[in-house]
Protein backbone atom coordinates (compact mmCIF):
# COMPACT_ATOMS: atom_id res chain seq x y z
CA UNK A 1 0.00 0.00 0.00
CA UNK A 2 2.81 2.39 0.86
CA UNK A 3 4.64 1.81 -2.43
CA UNK A 4 1.46 2.11 -4.50
CA UNK A 5 0.60 5.37 -2.75
CA UNK A 6 4.06 6.80 -3.44
CA UNK A 7 3.79 5.84 -7.12
CA UNK A 8 0.44 7.59 -7.39
CA UNK A 9 1.84 10.72 -5.73
CA UNK A 10 4.63 10.84 -8.30
CA UNK A 11 2.29 10.26 -11.25
CA UNK A 12 -0.36 12.62 -9.99
CA UNK A 13 -3.15 10.14 -10.79
CA UNK A 14 -4.70 6.93 -9.49
CA UNK A 15 -3.21 3.67 -10.74
CA UNK A 16 -5.70 0.81 -11.30
CA UNK A 17 -5.40 -1.88 -8.65
CA UNK A 18 -6.63 -5.46 -9.12
CA UNK A 19 -6.83 -7.99 -6.29
CA UNK A 20 -7.66 -11.69 -6.67
CA UNK A 21 -8.50 -14.24 -4.00
CA UNK A 22 -10.39 -17.49 -3.62
CA UNK A 23 -10.85 -17.15 0.14
CA UNK A 24 -11.86 -13.59 1.05
CA UNK A 25 -14.66 -13.74 3.59
CA UNK A 26 -15.83 -10.11 3.38
CA UNK A 27 -15.21 -8.43 0.03
CA UNK A 28 -16.17 -5.00 1.39
CA UNK A 29 -13.23 -5.13 3.78
CA UNK A 30 -11.01 -6.23 0.91
CA UNK A 31 -12.23 -3.29 -1.20
CA UNK A 32 -11.44 -0.84 1.60
CA UNK A 33 -7.97 -2.36 1.97
CA UNK A 34 -7.33 -2.20 -1.77
CA UNK A 35 -8.35 1.46 -2.03
CA UNK A 36 -8.36 3.03 1.47
CA UNK A 37 -11.13 5.61 1.97
CA UNK A 38 -12.46 4.75 -1.46
CA UNK A 39 -14.09 1.38 -0.99
CA UNK A 40 -17.31 2.48 -2.69
CA UNK A 41 -15.39 3.19 -5.90
CA UNK A 42 -13.97 -0.35 -6.05
CA UNK A 43 -15.81 -2.71 -8.37
CA UNK A 44 -16.38 -6.11 -6.78
CA UNK A 45 -16.57 -8.97 -9.30
CA UNK A 46 -18.12 -12.24 -8.08
CA UNK A 47 -17.53 -15.52 -9.87
CA UNK A 48 -20.79 -17.27 -10.75
CA UNK A 49 -19.06 -20.50 -11.71
CA UNK A 50 -19.93 -23.68 -9.86
CA UNK A 51 -16.25 -24.41 -9.28
CA UNK A 52 -14.29 -27.61 -9.74
CA UNK A 53 -15.23 -31.03 -8.47
CA UNK A 54 -13.99 -31.75 -4.96
CA UNK A 55 -13.29 -35.19 -3.52
CA UNK A 56 -12.90 -35.37 0.25
CA UNK A 57 -12.34 -38.28 2.57
CA UNK A 58 -12.38 -37.98 6.37
CA UNK A 59 -10.81 -40.76 8.43
CA UNK A 60 -10.89 -40.96 12.22
CA UNK A 61 -8.34 -42.72 14.44
CA UNK A 62 -8.44 -43.48 18.16
CA UNK A 63 -5.29 -42.47 20.01
CA UNK A 64 -3.53 -45.64 21.18
CA UNK A 65 -0.18 -46.23 22.91
CA UNK A 66 2.71 -47.78 20.96
CA UNK A 67 2.28 -51.43 20.07
CA UNK A 68 4.56 -53.99 21.66
CA UNK A 69 5.60 -55.16 18.18
CA UNK A 70 9.31 -54.43 17.86
CA UNK A 71 8.97 -54.11 14.10
CA UNK A 72 7.42 -50.65 14.46
CA UNK A 73 9.60 -47.97 12.84
CA UNK A 74 11.47 -46.05 15.54
CA UNK A 75 14.85 -44.60 16.33
CA UNK A 76 17.12 -46.25 18.91
CA UNK A 77 16.66 -44.93 22.47
CA UNK A 78 13.48 -43.08 21.45
CA UNK A 79 9.92 -43.81 22.43
CA UNK A 80 8.20 -45.59 19.53
CA UNK A 81 5.39 -43.74 17.73
CA UNK A 82 1.83 -44.25 18.93
CA UNK A 83 -0.16 -46.94 17.14
CA UNK A 84 -2.55 -44.37 15.62
CA UNK A 85 0.40 -42.41 14.18
CA UNK A 86 1.73 -45.62 12.62
CA UNK A 87 -1.74 -46.35 11.21
CA UNK A 88 -2.00 -42.93 9.56
CA UNK A 89 1.53 -43.18 8.15
CA UNK A 90 0.78 -46.65 6.77
CA UNK A 91 -2.37 -45.41 5.06
CA UNK A 92 -0.49 -42.47 3.55
CA UNK A 93 2.22 -44.83 2.32
CA UNK A 94 -0.36 -47.05 0.61
CA UNK A 95 -2.41 -44.35 -1.13
CA UNK A 96 0.15 -41.65 -1.96
CA UNK A 97 3.15 -43.59 -3.20
CA UNK A 98 3.92 -43.15 -6.89
CA UNK A 99 2.44 -39.64 -7.23
CA UNK A 100 3.19 -36.05 -6.29
CA UNK A 101 1.27 -35.00 -3.16
CA UNK A 102 1.25 -32.54 -0.28
CA UNK A 103 0.54 -33.68 3.28
CA UNK A 104 -0.19 -30.75 5.60
CA UNK A 105 0.42 -31.00 9.33
CA UNK A 106 -0.08 -28.43 12.07
CA UNK A 107 3.42 -28.48 13.55
CA UNK A 108 7.02 -28.83 12.46
CA UNK A 109 7.41 -31.76 14.85
CA UNK A 110 4.66 -33.67 13.01
CA UNK A 111 6.27 -32.84 9.66
CA UNK A 112 9.53 -34.44 10.80
CA UNK A 113 7.81 -37.35 12.51
CA UNK A 114 5.65 -38.42 9.58
CA UNK A 115 8.37 -37.78 7.00
CA UNK A 116 10.76 -39.97 9.00
CA UNK A 117 8.20 -42.76 9.42
CA UNK A 118 7.38 -42.75 5.70
CA UNK A 119 11.07 -42.69 4.79
CA UNK A 120 11.65 -45.77 6.92
CA UNK A 121 8.68 -47.52 5.28
CA UNK A 122 10.19 -46.86 1.85
CA UNK A 123 13.55 -48.23 2.96
CA UNK A 124 12.00 -51.32 4.56
CA UNK A 125 10.11 -52.02 1.32
CA UNK A 126 13.35 -51.40 -0.64
CA UNK A 127 11.72 -48.60 -2.60
CA UNK A 128 13.07 -45.15 -3.48
CA UNK A 129 12.33 -42.59 -0.79
CA UNK A 130 9.39 -40.41 -1.92
CA UNK A 131 8.49 -38.54 1.29
CA UNK A 132 10.31 -35.41 2.47
CA UNK A 133 9.75 -32.78 5.21
CA UNK A 134 9.22 -29.11 4.34
CA UNK A 135 8.90 -26.45 7.06
CA UNK A 136 10.30 -23.12 8.09
CA UNK A 137 13.07 -24.47 10.34
CA UNK A 138 14.77 -26.27 7.45
CA UNK A 139 17.45 -24.46 5.48
CA UNK A 140 16.43 -22.74 2.26
CA UNK A 141 18.51 -25.21 0.22
CA UNK A 142 16.69 -28.21 1.70
CA UNK A 143 13.28 -26.64 1.07
CA UNK A 144 14.23 -25.80 -2.51
CA UNK A 145 15.38 -29.39 -3.09
CA UNK A 146 11.91 -30.64 -2.11
CA UNK A 147 10.22 -28.02 -4.31
CA UNK A 148 12.41 -29.11 -7.24
CA UNK A 149 11.41 -32.74 -6.69
CA UNK A 150 7.72 -31.77 -6.74
CA UNK A 151 8.22 -30.03 -10.10
CA UNK A 152 10.06 -33.03 -11.57
CA UNK A 153 7.29 -35.12 -13.15
CA UNK A 154 9.71 -37.97 -13.79
CA UNK A 155 10.06 -38.78 -10.11
CA UNK A 156 7.17 -39.02 -7.61
CA UNK A 157 7.55 -36.99 -4.43
CA UNK A 158 5.35 -36.13 -1.46
CA UNK A 159 6.11 -33.23 0.86
CA UNK A 160 5.10 -33.41 4.52
CA UNK A 161 4.69 -29.69 5.10
CA UNK A 162 3.34 -26.94 7.30
CA UNK A 163 2.01 -23.62 5.98
CA UNK A 164 5.21 -23.24 3.93
CA UNK A 165 3.58 -24.84 0.87
CA UNK A 166 0.04 -23.59 1.43
CA UNK A 167 0.40 -20.77 -1.11
CA UNK A 168 2.95 -18.48 -2.71
CA UNK A 169 5.38 -21.12 -4.03
CA UNK A 170 4.97 -22.52 -7.53
CA UNK A 171 5.28 -26.30 -7.43
CA UNK A 172 2.82 -27.05 -10.23
CA UNK A 173 -0.13 -29.34 -9.73
CA UNK A 174 -0.13 -32.30 -7.36
CA UNK A 175 -2.31 -35.40 -7.52
CA UNK A 176 -3.80 -34.91 -4.06
CA UNK A 177 -3.43 -33.24 -0.71
CA UNK A 178 -3.86 -34.53 2.83
CA UNK A 179 -4.42 -32.84 6.17
CA UNK A 180 -3.52 -34.40 9.51
CA UNK A 181 -5.52 -32.77 12.27
CA UNK A 182 -8.19 -30.10 11.98
CA UNK A 183 -7.15 -27.34 9.55
CA UNK A 184 -6.22 -23.96 11.08
CA UNK A 185 -9.13 -22.24 9.28
CA UNK A 186 -11.65 -22.73 6.49
CA UNK A 187 -9.65 -20.36 4.27
CA UNK A 188 -6.51 -22.40 4.93
CA UNK A 189 -8.40 -25.61 4.10
CA UNK A 190 -9.46 -24.11 0.76
CA UNK A 191 -5.95 -22.92 -0.07
CA UNK A 192 -4.51 -26.35 0.71
CA UNK A 193 -7.22 -28.20 -1.19
CA UNK A 194 -6.63 -25.93 -4.18
CA UNK A 195 -3.09 -27.19 -4.58
CA UNK A 196 -4.48 -30.27 -6.35
CA UNK A 197 -6.72 -30.51 -9.39
CA UNK A 198 -5.09 -27.63 -11.24
CA UNK A 199 -5.11 -29.48 -14.57
CA UNK A 200 -8.85 -29.81 -14.94
CA UNK A 201 -9.34 -32.82 -12.68
CA UNK A 202 -11.01 -32.90 -9.28
CA UNK A 203 -9.34 -31.45 -6.22
CA UNK A 204 -8.60 -34.32 -3.83
CA UNK A 205 -8.01 -34.11 -0.07
CA UNK A 206 -7.78 -36.75 2.62
CA UNK A 207 -8.42 -35.59 6.19
CA UNK A 208 -7.09 -37.50 9.21
CA UNK A 209 -8.42 -36.82 12.71
CA UNK A 210 -7.16 -38.37 15.94
CA UNK A 211 -9.32 -38.52 19.06
CA UNK A 212 -8.74 -39.91 22.53
CA UNK A 213 -10.51 -43.13 23.48
CA UNK A 214 -13.68 -42.60 25.54
CA UNK A 215 -14.26 -44.37 28.85
CA UNK A 216 -16.23 -43.76 32.04
CA UNK A 217 -13.62 -41.27 33.28
CA UNK A 218 -13.59 -39.16 30.12
CA UNK A 219 -14.74 -35.53 30.71
CA UNK A 220 -18.12 -34.90 29.02
CA UNK A 221 -16.74 -32.29 26.61
CA UNK A 222 -14.15 -34.76 25.30
CA UNK A 223 -16.80 -37.37 24.52
CA UNK A 224 -18.15 -35.00 21.84
CA UNK A 225 -15.12 -35.67 19.59
CA UNK A 226 -14.34 -31.93 19.30
CA UNK A 227 -11.66 -32.14 16.60
CA UNK A 228 -13.82 -34.42 14.47
CA UNK A 229 -16.81 -32.08 14.84
CA UNK A 230 -14.61 -29.08 14.03
CA UNK A 231 -13.28 -30.73 10.88
CA UNK A 232 -16.78 -31.69 9.69
CA UNK A 233 -17.97 -28.12 10.33
CA UNK A 234 -15.08 -26.73 8.29
CA UNK A 235 -15.90 -29.03 5.38
CA UNK A 236 -19.55 -27.93 5.49
CA UNK A 237 -18.53 -24.25 5.54
CA UNK A 238 -16.16 -24.93 2.65
CA UNK A 239 -19.05 -26.36 0.64
CA UNK A 240 -21.06 -23.22 1.39
CA UNK A 241 -18.11 -21.05 0.27
CA UNK A 242 -17.89 -19.34 3.64
CA UNK A 243 -14.49 -18.10 4.77
CA UNK A 244 -13.27 -16.15 7.77
CA UNK A 245 -13.34 -12.38 7.25
CA UNK A 246 -9.92 -10.72 7.14
CA UNK A 247 -8.55 -9.33 10.40
CA UNK A 248 -8.88 -5.55 10.38
CA UNK A 249 -5.62 -3.73 11.05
Amino acid sequence: QSLLHRVELQLGRAVPRVALSATIGDLRLAAEFLRPAGGDTVRIVHSDGTGQEIKLQLRGYLERPPDADESNPKQPDEEPPAANVIAIATQLFEVLRGQDNLVFVNSRRDAERYADLLRQMCEQARLPVEFFPHHGSLSRDLRQDVETLLKDKGRPATAICTTTLELGIDIGSVASTAQIGAPPSVASLRQRLGRSGRRGGPAVMRLYVQEAAVDLDTPPQDTLRPELVQTIAMVELLRQRWYEPPRIG
